[in-house]
Formats: C-alpha cells, sequence, structure tokens
C-alpha cells in the first residue's frame, strides 16, 4: 500500500497525446478514478503515520507534489 501511495504522491510524465511513459499513463488513469480519490482521502487519516502522509502527498494536485 505504501509503495502505490507513493507512486501516486509523486509527479510523472502524464500530458495528453504523450505515450511514452508507461507509468505516466498508468498514473493518469489512476488519478482519473473516482474510487481511488476516495481510498486515498480515507487512508489520510490511516493510525499508520508513514501511510497517512504519503495519502497526504497522493491526495495534493500534481503541482503540489514535490520534483523529486
Amino acid at each position: 500500500m505504501l509503495s502505490a501511495l507513493v507512486f501516486l504522491g509523486g509527479r510523472h510524465r502524464a500530458e495528453p497525446g504523450y505515450s511514452g511513459d508507461p507509468d505516466g499513463r498508468l498514473f493518469q488513469q489512476l488519478m482519473e478514478s473516482p474510487r481511488i480519490h476516495a481510498l486515498i482521502e480515507r487512508l489520510t487519516a490511516s493510525d499508520n503515520d508513514w501511510i497517512a502522509q504519503a495519502a497526504k502527498l497522493a491526495a495534493r494536485g500534481p503541482r503540489d507534489r514535490p520534483l523529486y
């Protein structure tokens, strides 16, 4: 779960029409899902601090996510 949240909390090359990055395409599909948004929101209140912090990062908009 933590690795999935880290993936969703990162930045990916997912501009419309760009198909060269499979991670970017997957990221775009997941972030367009209302179900994923609901799961992330629920996890922001997790008792596990690492999960809660990763979910809070994933809940941010793409421009608010740190670049690594």
